[in-house]
C-alpha cells in the first residue's frame, strides 16, 4: 500500500544477487545508504557499529579486516544475513533479527540488511549446499518482508553480456519481486571500485527511493508540504513528451529539453524494449538470457526500468524546476525532475496494442 512507511524507524533490506563477490554491489550500497541515513557522520556511525558489536547483532557485522580503530574507516554499516566461519557458510535467522529490531538494536539508522544471493558462501562446488543457501534465504527474505514488515528494495544486478539462468529468473520471480517494494536496476555501474559518476548515480537513486518510501501521504488540495502537487510539479505544469526508441539517443538534447519544464513524458510504448517486451523476446534458445542484438540486456523489463533510472540520471544536472526531497530528517537531497511514466495505445496516438 502506498505510504506504507510513514513513521518507519526499522533497518532497511536490499535484496539481490550482485555480479560477484569481488564486485559487491549490495553490500557497497548497503554502506553508502547506511551512511546517508546517519548523515555521513563517521562518529554517530561508530557509536552505532559499537552498540551493534556489544549486542547480539554482532553476527550480521561479519569479519572486517579494516582498522576499526579509527572512526574515520566507517563509511556505513552493511548487515549481511549470510556469513562465513572457521565451519563454513552460516545464516542468520529471522527471530534474532526480529528481536533486535524490538528491542531497538537495530533500527532505519542502525545498518543496512543484505540478502545477496551470490555472496562468496556461494561460490563453493557443493550443489547442494548451494540449494539449501538458496532455500533458507528466500525464507528468510519472505519473513523479514512479510512478518516484520521491513522496507525492501530489490537491487538488481544484470551487467552488459551476463547470461541470465533459468534459476535466477525463477528467484527473481518467486523472491525478488514478490518480497521487495522498490526495484534499483543496475548495469556496469558495479565495476567502478573507484566509485565513479555512473555508481555515485546508483547511490543517489537508491537514497532517492528511500526518500520517497518515507514520505507523509499527500493531502487533497494541500500545499507547502513536503509531498503536495505545488511543490513536486508546480502551479503550472509543462511537460517533454520523449520519442526516442533508446533513452541514451536523448543525452545532447537533455539541456535544451530541461527548460521550463515541470516533469518529463516517459514513452514506454516506443521504446525498442517494450516492444521486444510486447514479443516475449529475449531468449537466447538456450534456456539463457543476454545481452541482443540491440544492445540491451535480454531482459526487456528491466531495459524499461533501467532507462527510466537513466533519463533521471541525465537530467539532474541541467533541471531547473526540480523540488528537494526530505531524506530520512538527516537532509534534503536534490531531486530530479518527475517522470511520467505512460504506455499509450493506439486509441491514444501511441503504439500498444489497445487490447
Amino acid at each position: 500500500a502506498p505510504y506504507l512507511f510513514q513513521n518507519y524507524d526499522k533497518p532497511i533490506v536490499l535484496i539481490g544477487s550482485s555480479s560477484s563477490p569481488e564486485a559487491n554491489e549490495l553490500e557497497r550500497l548497503a554502506v553508502g545508504l547506511s551512511g546517508a541515513l546517519l548523515g555521513n557522520n563517521p562518529k554517530k556511525l561508530r557509536g552505532v557499529l559499537e552498540r551493534l558489536e556489544r549486542s547480539q547483532g554482532a553476527g550480521l557485522l561479519g569479519d572486517d579486516d579494516d582498522d576499526d580503530n579509527d572512526i574515520k574507516t566507517v563509511a556505513g554499516i552493511s548487515l549481511s544475513a549470510v556469513g562465513m566461519d572457521e565451519e563454513g557458510p552460516f545464516l542468520l535467522d529471522s527471530d534474532l533479527i526480529g528481536g533486535l529490531i524490538r528491542k531497538k538494536t537495530m533500527s532505519l539508522t542502525s545498518g543496512v540488511i543484505v540478502l545477496d544471493f551470490n555472496h562468496a558462501a556461494f561460490q563453493t562446488d557443493d550443489e547442494g549446499l548451494k540449494v539449501d543457501l538458496t532455500r533458507a534465504l528466500s525464507s528468510l527474505a519472505k519473513q523479514l518482508y512479510e512478518d516484520e514488515g521491513l522496507l525492501s528494495v530489490y537491487v538488481n544486478v544484470k551487467p552488459d553480456g551476463a547470461a541470465v539462468s533459468e534459476e535466477a529468473e525463477a528467484i527473481e520471480k518467486e523472491v525478488m519481486v514478490p518480497f521487495s517494494d522498490y526495484e534499483l536496476c543496475v548495469k556496469n555501474e558495479g565495476a567502478e571500485k573507484d566509485d565513479g559518476p555512473t555508481w555515485e548515480d546508483l547511490k543517489w537513486e537508491l537514497n532517492r527511493i528511500v526518500a520517497r518510501a518515507l514520505l507523509p501521504p499527500p493531502v487533497v488540495g494541500a500545499t507547502g508540504g513536503s509531498n503536495t502537487a505545488d511543490l513536486v510539479m508546480g502551479l503550472n505544469t509543462f511537460f517533454v513528451s520523449l520519442t526516442f526508441p533508446e533513452v541514451e539517443m536523448a543525452a545532447p538534447y537533455v539541456e535544451q529539453m530541461c527548460q521550463d519544464v515541470d516533469s518529463l513524458e516517459y514513452r514506454v510504448d516506443l521504446l525498442a524494449a517494450a516492444k521486444e517486451y510486447s514479443k516475449g523476446e529475449g531468449d537466447n534458445g538456450d534456456g539463457e538470457k543476454g545481452e541482443d542484438e540491440s544492445g540491451g540486456s535480454g531482459d526487456p523489463r528491466f531495459d524499461i526500468l533501467y532507462q527510466q533510472q537513466r533519463l533521471r540520471a541525465m537530467c539532474r544536472p541541467f533541471a531547473q524546476r526540480a523540488p528537494g526531497l526530505p531524506f530520512a530528517g538527516t537532509t534534503i537531497i536534490d531531486d530530479a525532475l518527475p517522470i511520467v511514466y505512460t504506455v499509450r495505445t493506439a486509441n491514444q496516438a501511441g503504439t500498444w496494442p489497445d487490447d
